[in-house]
């Protein structure tokens, strides 16, 4: 999450000497639904009371809260992308956006809000019974937390200020403060790319007999800028119990996802693999795995299964499944290790070519086990990634957790850099737009396919394939790219590069960008005299622009097809509706006016259906007991229908 020749910050207008671009702040990436609800305490009597214990690691939802335990999500955020070394799969990120995807605050001027400041995120608990408990019950509660993500050094003068609370809910109705963190210089630790905090731990035990009763609640508030995600927290592993010690955490992990299948891509045109694969296939797939207990402990082997899926719709066509051993024997008390699997490069390769198939996602998983302890979570013991052959290019994981664009009055060209192996046809530009700091929609620019670009890479001379007018369009589903057609360009083998130029009057584009994937060495940038790979120092990350070749399906992106006719498929006016996540585990999301749905598979069976009993905006069904593959989702209002593509993966 760095730039190139120089760092503005939008949401101050304020300059740094030495930097041309500009870093805003993480962006939302997925859909969130839409669901209001008041920051206040719902009546308990309208809805469940839990007992003890109460533990959630968000690794089982996302990107919502599970809503068995809390009360409403408040427009927090479950994802395994913006937490820097997270103790468990999943966080629960607060941030300065909200459930549609924008920013509380979201000015048409760069200028427009000056980091204005506000309450931001919250999370509440639903009720629980802890009136048969007393102070001599040990009853505590813990949760780890960060503050900050993979984002740019920010200026500790424009995080003072940003805070996140904890409220506990006596037996008087009252809201209660019990644990403040404030912001300050000091919090900003180096040790990371960017400005970052580890994450604490924080344990409270509870005494006071105002908090035993039988609608005990807790929440959690964050205070920050309201103009983007410039302000993050994010929360893991809330645990709430009798009997309780510090140090009483029994529990294996697995933290940071995946790293990519392919190197050093999330998606490779198929026709570019089969040409090289072993140069696209990646050494090594690491993860973390963390020993979140006082004690020593080991797990006893490791399990990878890579399973493929088509867009024929075809479930389980091959998987490669190892064992190991551990790589060490024992993990110390409170320690984290790096797990990595070493892929037979080879044999995945002779089996992939061999499908015959040409679009192809990979849902590759890690899993440790072992018998040797009692654990309080199976479900962080395992971590999936999905990776795509089609007919496009992907740097980036497509989670967009910043913005990049050049704030320099006059004209100037970014572009980034892609390698063919053999040569194809360019026919479309898919570019994540940021939604952060400030509004750019219609803002105009160009988008430019470059063959050479002088001084770079041995080009001598400026050879362009492509120059397109367009003006930004926001992906009308969150976390969605925007599509750029261009005129069919044959583009040779060998360095091309994409990118765009615009000459400044007021706002400069900014795209989305992936700060967990460092590809600066592979971005340039022109500021009206020479062309320059910007320095390590300034910039970090990459930008969300994925080129697609020739036509059809591409597994993915928007404009997945599943081999049925396209008349099935007409989107009618009266009724629009977005369904999330895609691909999905075990649940989907409907969000739209909703009266009943039906689930087809590519056959036409229907395997799954419900009416409801009136409209509902947000639906949700399991997908636990599909088999993985494709489908179709057919969603009614009574009056209008609209159909999507949905895959599944197990």
């Amino acid at each position: 999450m760095r730039k190139l020749a120089a760092l503005f910050l939008a949401f101050t207008c304020t300059f740094i000497a030495k930097s041309q671009i500009e870093t805003t702040g993480i962006n939302f990436d997925e859909s969130r639904a839409v669901v209001n609800y008041s920051n206040q305490r719902v009546a308990a009597i309208t809805i469940d009371t839990l007992l003890l214990p109460f533990l959630d690691d968000f690794s089982t939802s996302g990107p919502l809260v599970d809503t068995s335990l809390w009360l409403n999500e408040g427009n927090v955020y479950v994802n395994n992308n913006y937490a820097v070394n997270p103790p468990s799969v999943n966080v629960a990120t607060f941030d300065g956006v909200k459930s549609n995807g924008f920013p509380y605050v979201f000015p048409t001027a760069i200028s427009g809000s000056a980091g204005l400041r506000g309450e931001t995120d919250y999370l509440i608990s639903k009720p629980i019974n802890t009136s048969g408990f007393d102070s001599s019950s040990n009853v505590a509660f813990s949760f780890y937390w960060q503050k900050g993500s993979y984002h740019p050094n920010i200026s500790p003068d424009l995080q003072k200020g940003d805070t996140l609370k904890l409220f506990f809910f006596n037996k008087d109705s009252v809201w209660v403060q019990v644990w403040p963190v404030k912001e300050d210089s000091a919090l900003i630790s180096k040790k990371y790319p960017v400005g970052v905090n580890e994450f604490n731990y924080r344990f409270i035990p509870i005494t006071d007999s105002s908090f035993f009763h039988k609608a005990f609640q807790f929440k959690f508030t964050s205070y920050g800028i309201l103009d983007g995600n410039f302000s993050l927290w994010s929360i893991d592993y809330v645990y709430l119990d009798a009997l309780r010690s510090t140090d009483n955490v029994q529990d294996f992990a697995f933290g940071n996802q995946l790293s990519p299948l392919f190197k050093p891509f999330s998606a490779v045109p198929y026709n570019q693999f089969e040409i090289a694969p072993l140069d696209y296939l990646s050494d090594e797939v690491k993860s973390g795995y963390a020993n979140l207990s006082s004690k020593a402990n080991f797990r006893d082997f490791k399990y990878i299964k890579l399973t493929t899926s088509s867009d024929t719709g075809a479930a389980l066509i091959n998987e490669v499944e190892e064992e190991a051993g551990f790589p060490n024997d024992s993990l110390g008390p409170k320690t984290v290790i790096p797990i990595v699997w070493n892929p037979d490069k080879q044999t995945i390769a002779d089996n992939i070519l061999a499908l015959g198939e040409t679009n192809m996602a990979f849902n590759y998983q890690m899993k440790l086990s072992g018998n040797d302890q009692e654990e309080l979570l199976e479900t962080n013991d395992s971590i999936s990634q999905i990776n795509y052959l089609s007919n496009y290019f992907a740097y980036d994981d497509g989670t967009a957790e910043g913005g990049i664009s050049l704030r320099k009055a006059g004209y100037y060209q970014l572009a980034y850099e892609f390698e063919m192996k053999t040569a194809d046809t360019l026919t479309a530009i898919y570019v994540y737009w940021s939604r952060s700091g400030y509004d750019v929609r219609d803002t105009r620019f160009s988008i430019k396919i470059w063959k050479t670009i002088p001084g770079i890479n041995g080009g001598v001379t400026e050879e362009v394939y492509v120059t397109k007018p367009a003006s930004i369009v926001y992906g009308e589903e969150f976390g969605r790219f925007s599509k750029i057609e261009i005129v069919p360009t044959r583009i040779e083998a060998g360095k091309f590069y994409v990118g765009w130029e615009q000459n400044i009057n007021s706002k400069p584009i900014k795209i989305g960008a992936d700060f967990s994937q460092d590809n600066r060495t592979r971005f340039y940038q022109y500021l009206g005299s020479k062309w320059e790979n910007p320095t390590t120092e300034d910039f970090y990350g990459t930008p969300m622009i994925r080129p697609k070749f020739g036509y059809g399906i591409a597994l993915g992106l928007d404009d997945i097809a599943v081999g049925i006719d396209d008349e099935k498929l007409v989107s009618f006016n009266g009724l629009q509706v977005e369904v999330y996540p895609n691909p999905a585990n075990d649940r989907v999301n409907i969000k739209g006016g909703t009266k009943s749905y039906r689930v087809y598979d590519l056959t036409g069976k229907v395997v799954f259906e419900e009416e409801l009993d009136k409209i509902q905006f947000l639906v949700q069904f399991s997908t636990s007991d599909f088999t993985s593959g494709l489908y179709i989702l057919e969603v009614s209002n009574g009056e209008f229908s609209q159909t999507k593509k949905i895959t599944v993966f197990h």
